[in-house]
């Protein structure tokens, strides 16, 4: 068979305008200009897509400064660019999530080429209900000036809500599994909140921007969070006892968090809640001052192609938490920001989260059958994580082929509230990159430990793997594997786990970095080499 030749085709999502372009780097791919947003002091990013076919990425500084020394994340996939002075060149088979630093700036460039999209409905038609066209009739242009916003900010959430009605309508009439699909044309459509009913696809084309209005006023307050002191809104959600929908497109859901904030309010941007056969496919979610995608007491979910794109400045802007679900998979998704970007969690009825002023409908339920796979983290805290609240039984979740770029934890088991057990979890071919970063006195590749948070008691960890992880930088700090006289930490399995600078598999928990221990049993360290290809000839 012939090596590939050819280029891939290229499609670069618009700039919407209320972004500006970078005054740092400028990005083309395979010949084709690639708008890059400006976004944090930490990051501007560039999202396109890409079809089949090789991709080459050229990268330029602005200002004429040339390269001396360069990153691209993940390291696996060893990259290895020409410089022509301020210019940096590579080409890949496909189109990748990556991180890019270069010189050592603190500015880094994120690129998110996802591949082409294969299922854009058409604009109008039967089952369409294109938010331009009447009765809806919405022009999709921002209105900013806040004073004089409430009025257009009210009629136009109002039609976009009787969209997503008319569509949900329409879909459960045809019967079947059919769904009525709300098409966003590209633009910025200022709301506040949404809620999704059953049997209904919201496609946002690229360029498309829903915006949260930062008017606290006139939005509904569904919880108040006692950490940071401030009520949170549900910006978009589901219907209770939905099923049967779909987000999908290349737009973007921008919570506009910061400017929220500074208004009293923080937002959870997307809370699929209390439904089931819940599909996100290729959206950016940006700018939360909450937990992004909060998943609750829902089961038979999927996010694919998803860009999670926070401020590394905001606390507690979590990625991705799944609480208290089900059959869940993450999959080919990049987060980035202060707070964990990809986590599972479970609570008590009396948590502040589960019983604000809309408390989480039915009883608590377990956090079970979860995969994260193909997925790159950036942040403060931890990569990916169990916890830290364990107040039902966790199980059966795996992260699989991650990578960290960048944090305080790897990824790891935090039990620190409530009594159930977590269990039967798997981490495998994981990478951990860099830890630059100190969260509660941890800086380390991995960590698994158990404390009581609340005062109420402490829950058991068991039959944990963590097998074939390449680690970078082993932390600032030790890992840890703590459990405690009443909650012990057992049956644990490391194999082929490799530490910085060394070709073989470590053989004991001290190769590891594992200075602190307690209350731990039943540890198992096989340190198998993995067969190369070579030598399986």
């Amino acid at each position: 068979m012939e090596a590939m030749t050819e280029f891939a085709p290229v499609y670069p999502y618009p700039l919407p305008e209320i972004y500006q372009n970078s005054a740092d780097f400028a990005l083309t791919v395979n010949g084709i200009d690639i708008p890059v947003t400006v976004y944090t002091k930490d990051y501007d990013y560039a999202s396109l897509a890409t079809g089949e076919g090789k991709v080459r990425f050229e990268l330029t500084l602005h200002g004429g400064e040339a390269i001396h020394n360069w990153e691209i994340s993940p390291r696996k996939l060893g990259i290895s660019p020409q410089v022509e002075g301020s210019k940096l060149i590579f080409t890949l088979a496909r189109g990748e999530y990556l991180i890019v630093r270069l010189n050592g700036r603190m500015k880094h460039l994120v690129i998110a080429a996802d591949v082409a999209e294969t299922q854009v409905p058409a604009t109008n038609g039967e089952g369409i209900f294109n938010i331009a066209s009447a009765p809806y009739s919405l022009a999709g242009t921002a209105d900013f000036e806040e004073g004089a916003q409430d009025a257009e900010l009210l009629s136009r959430t109002a039609a976009l809500q009787q969209a997503l009605d008319d569509a949900s309508r329409y879909g459960t009439a045809a019967g079947g599994g059919a769904q009525g699909t709300v098409y966003i044309p590209a633009g910025v459509y200022c709301i506040s909140n949404l809620v999704i009913g059953s049997n209904t696809a919201v496609y946002l084309e690229p360029g498309a921007v829903l915006l949260c209005t930062s008017d606290a006023a006139r939005l509904k307050e569904h919880w108040f969070k006692d950490s940071v002191g401030k009520p949170v809104t549900w910006w978009i959600a589901t219907a209770y006892q939905s099923d049967n929908i779909r987000l999908f497109g290349r737009g973007t859901l921008d919570g506009n968090g910061e400017a929220l904030s500074a208004n009293g309010m923080i937002n959870n941007l997307l809370v699929p809640i209390a439904t089931s056969d819940f599909h996100l496919d290729g959206l950016t979610v940006r700018n939360a001052s909450a937990w992004a995608i909060t998943t609750i007491r829902s089961h038979a979910l999927s996010f694919a192609d998803l860009k999670m794109f926070n401020s590394m400045n905001m606390g507690e802007n979590d990625g991705i938490d799944v609480c208290e679900s089900q059959q869940v998979t993450v999959r080919r998704a990049i987060g980035v920001g202060l707070d964990d970007p990809f986590s599972t969690k479970s609570w008590m009825e009396t948590t502040d989260i589960a019983s604000g002023k809309t408390p989480w409908p039915g009883s608590p339920e377990p956090v079970t059958d979860v995969l994260f796979e193909d997925c790159l983290a950036w942040t403060i805290c931890y990569g990916f994580k169990v916890g830290q609240g364990v107040q039902q039984v966790q199980e059966r979740i795996t992260f699989r082929n991650c990578v960290v770029y960048d944090a305080a934890v790897g990824f790891g088991i935090h039990h620190k509230y409530g009594t159930a057990e977590a269990r039967n979890i798997t981490f495998e071919n994981m990478e951990v990159e860099h830890l630059s970063y100190m969260n509660d006195d941890n800086s380390a590749w991995m960590t698994m430990f158990i404390i009581d948070g609340s005062g109420l008691g402490v829950g058991p960890v068991s039959d944990i793997v963590i097998r074939q992880v390449n680690v970078y930088d082993k932390g600032q700090g030790s890992a840890k594997l703590q459990g405690t006289s009443d909650a012990p930490l057992t049956n644990v399995t490391f194999q082929n786990i490799y530490m910085p600078g060394k070709q073989e598999a470590a053989a004991s928990l001290e190769e590891m970095n594992f200075g602190i221990r307690e209350y731990e049993h039943d540890i198992r360290i096989l340190p198998e080499r993995v067969q190369t290809q070579q030598e399986g000839l």
